[in-house]
């Protein structure tokens, strides 16, 4: 599945791959590299293609990191598969600290570390940014093991560390002490305060990476008894912008100094018009023949240094205008520059001979030397110059305000009226239920937390590994009851879950993930018969787990639909129209109950087959509100939030779904997402679609898998449609026909549009 799990897997080319690119074309790779941080066993495309590739870049060896017990699996399978290339490493991450086993991991781990001599510890560490979800104790509690194997067994240790690097330091000292011989790789950021500080041995300096960047990089080996920073310089930041400005001010102000001169020549002046000091005419040709080359030899190497930063600048904004390739358009550019410069410096040199002197009048080359560099150097020096502005970057604190589509030109509003929706359900007569109170779903919640049931393992047999259920610390399992049924098994801590929800809240009184309310809201849409869920089968309990047992969906997720033929196109789009109809019902029924899920996305949206047809189910609703209106609440995957969540005013949850459902439509046409965040200054992608449209960008944009464009494969239907949905504008943006956007709402429905009509009259029976 060659774009399987988009966020980590772009993450992950980027810490491996991209960057070793880059210094393999700025450098033709002058020496060997290797990547000393990476996630090899989550790429989706086959071991033996990524190696091949990482190899032709000259990247002579990796060190593939584990973050959980069940992944170490796949690394020593890499390590095996290509022992000349992989180097393992096997650690807890601290996202999973919570599915850590009391001591059944730490004895596994100890087993690989005598098994394979040559693997590392890690990836491991603490991330502060996770506190309130991960209690720092606990984090501590499943690292202080990890480093002690290091220790013990003396082999280096892969760090992850996000605002907790004096703990993290302090911790290190204790164990270690002044050094730690195999070596210490750091994958993030560690703050210069903190390394002057402390005792431990520290090479490679504090770099600052940009938010919503993987901080693994390249590194050239590790150093014996060093705290090695793998982390990157900000490569697209506002220093090289002006650094880049002020190197190019001083080579504008040279070649500006030499037209005054040249012109002084060309007049035949006896002086220079703008000078006080008089000139000799005969003179003042062999003055300036001996300026040209002077000057502008370091005009010539100025501009050499400030191509090198604008370049890398608007190398982004330059591949995407080429199909996001990074591979044409500013190589050409830069050649012809370089071209343009070579020339003419040598015209410079041989102007400044006797025979080319006495063979042009008044050194004419100097001048056409000058023409040139003006009428073609400097234009393509303000196209980057433009590239690095559209390039802006912002730091990782300057995320206050809202993320508004100011430059994103307003729709006119749509239909006023929502003709289909209001009173029918497709397929389902029943009428929504009443509204969701806070009373009915914490009677709810309270109802499940009392019925737990105590676990019997032998009354169920494991199947296989469904999904991650990282946020809760846990993983969904494929299990068979003795009586032949398949359920879906959601395993989950109970440190982390705590006996009841009282307990959960009191531990956890900030935390984004509930998991009893996602419980008790599937218990209560069980109730009122509400099609568009899993049913519950129970809650069971043993000294370390929590289980949730639910109905399968026999058909997996839209994550795994995606990866399914046609291609993008009109077929694919006949495919997703009764999927995407159902979700849109699903959605909107759930919004006129007075709930909003906030975590839709393709992980969340399951099918499974219902009397020979595909039946839409949602679930994992731990994010979910009966408030429609929030206030400084994030919530969902990074590439569904819609832009006014992370705003300071109050956001309308009904429609951040709506603008998720946006997202989830482009995903399953085009088999990609539009950004990987909407935040502020964190996708350029986004910053692209926030300036110029969406329009613009799926004519530049093209497929992950082909040549075409996504203009070309998307339908004019579809595209409005999609267009609609993701509007920044909230005011602009469609709604799913929910009952609070009545006729006096000023806002068009999904169901007015083109593109859903089929299904629409389907469903109606017309």
């Amino acid at each position: 599945m060659p774009w399987r799990r988009w966020p980590d897997r772009r993450r992950c080319r980027t810490a491996t791959f991209a960057s070793l690119v880059a210094i393999g074309r700025g450098c033709a790779m002058a020496r060997p590299l290797f990547d000393a941080h990476c996630h090899l066993q989550l790429r989706s495309q086959p071991p033996a293609a990524v190696v091949e590739r990482a190899r032709r870049r000259g990247v002579q060896g990796a060190a593939v990191c584990g973050c959980h017990a069940s992944d170490w699996e796949k690394v020593q399978m890499m390590s095996r598969d290509f022992p000349d290339f992989v180097v393992p490493s096997f650690g807890i991450h601290p996202w999973w600290a919570g599915a850590a086993g009391s001591d059944g991991d730490g004895r596994e781990l100890r087993e690989l570390l005598e098994q394979i001599p040559t693997a590392g510890v890690g990836e491991c560490g603490l991330d502060g940014g996770k506190k309130k979800e991960i209690p720092m104790e606990l984090q501590m509690e499943v690292l202080r093991p990890q480093l002690d194997l290091a220790l013990e067994y003396q082999r280096p240790v892969s760090l992850h560390c996000v605002a907790a690097h004096g703990t993290l330091l302090q911790v290190l000292q204790e164990v270690f002490g002044r050094g730690h011989g195999p070596g210490l790789v750091s994958g993030s950021t560690v703050p210069s305060e903190h390394v002057k500080n402390s005792d431990m041995p520290c090479t490679g300096g504090p770099f600052r990476c940009r938010a919503g960047y993987d901080r693994s990089r390249v590194m050239s080996g590790m150093s014996n008894g060093t705290l090695v920073h793998q982390a990157m310089p900000k490569g697209h930041g506002r220093k090289d912008a002006l650094r880049w400005a002020l190197i190019t001010g001083a080579t504008v102000m040279i070649m500006i100094f030499m037209i005054v001169l040249c012109f002084g020549s060309i007049r035949g002046c006896h002086k220079v018009q703008s000078c006080v000091v008089a000139f000799e005419a005969e003179s003042v040709k062999t003055q300036l023949n001996g300026y040209a080359i002077v000057g502008l030899s370091t005009a010539f190497v100025l501009e050499l240094v400030s191509l090198h930063f604008s370049y890398e600048s608007a190398r982004p904004v330059l591949g995407l205008v080429n199909g996001l390739d990074n591979t044409f358009m500013p190589p050409v550019l830069l050649c012809v520059t370089l071209f343009v410069l070579i020339l003419e410096n040598l015209i410079f040199f041989f102007s400044s001979t006797p025979w080319f002197a006495n063979a042009s009048a008044a050194g004419l080359p100097v001048y056409t030397a000058i023409y040139v560099e003006w009428l073609i150097n400097v234009p393509i020096l303000l196209v980057l110059a433009g590239c690095c502005a559209l390039n802006r970057s912002t730091d990782e604190e300057d995320d206050k305000t809202a993320i508004i589509s100011q430059w994103h030109v307003p729709r006119q509003p749509l239909s006023r009226h929502h003709v289909w929706g209001l009173k029918r359900f497709p397929q389902h007569s029943a009428a929504p239920a009443a509204a969701v109170s806070k009373e009915v779903l914490l009677e709810s919640i309270e109802h499940v937390a009392s019925t737990v049931e105590p676990w019997s393992p032998e009354d169920y047999v494991g199947q296989m590994l469904l999904q991650e259920a990282v946020r809760n610390h846990g993983r969904v399992d494929l299990m068979t009851k003795k009586n032949g049924e398949k359920l879906a098994v959601k395993r989950m801590p109970t440190r982390w879950v705590r006996e009841g929800p009282t307990e959960f809240n009191e531990q956890y009184p900030t935390a984004s993930e509930r998991p009893w309310v996602d419980i008790g809201l599937v218990r209560y849409l069980n109730s009122i018969r509400y099609p568009y869920v899993c049913n519950l089968i129970g809650v069971f309990r043993d000294d370390e787990t929590t289980y949730v047992a639910s109905s399968l969906a026999t058909q997996g997720d839209l994550f795994s639909w995606c990866d399914a033929d046609p291609g993008p196109g009109r077929a694919r789009e006949d495919v997703m129209l009764p999927i995407v109809g159902q979700i849109f019902i699903a959605v909107r029924w759930l919004h006129d109950l007075g709930v909003a899920h906030r975590d839709l996305s393709l992980e969340n949206i399951l099918l499974t087959e219902a009397s020979g047809s595909q039946q839409v189910k949602l679930i994992d609703f731990g994010m979910c509100t009966v408030n429609r209106m929030c206030k400084r609440e994030v919530r969902g995957k990074q590439s569904y939030q819609a832009p006014e969540m992370h705003g300071s005013d109050s956001y309308d949850a009904f429609l951040a779904d709506d603008f998720a459902l946006g997202v989830v439509v482009f995903a399953m046409a085009v088999q990609d997402y539009p950004w990987t965040s909407t935040k502020k200054g964190a996708c350029q992608l986004f910053d692209y679609i926030s300036t110029f449209g969406l329009m613009k960008f799926l004519r530049k944009r093209k497929l992950r898998k082909g040549t075409e464009h996504l203009a070309e494969v998307m339908s004019t239907e579809l595209t409005q449609m999609v267009d609609y949905m993701l509007q920044f504008d909230v005011n602009s943006r469609l709604c799913l026909g929910e009952v609070c956007f009545g006729a006096a709402e000023t806002r068009g429905s999904v169901w007015d549009q083109p593109w859903i009509q089929p299904f629409r009259s389907s469903a109606e029976g017309r």
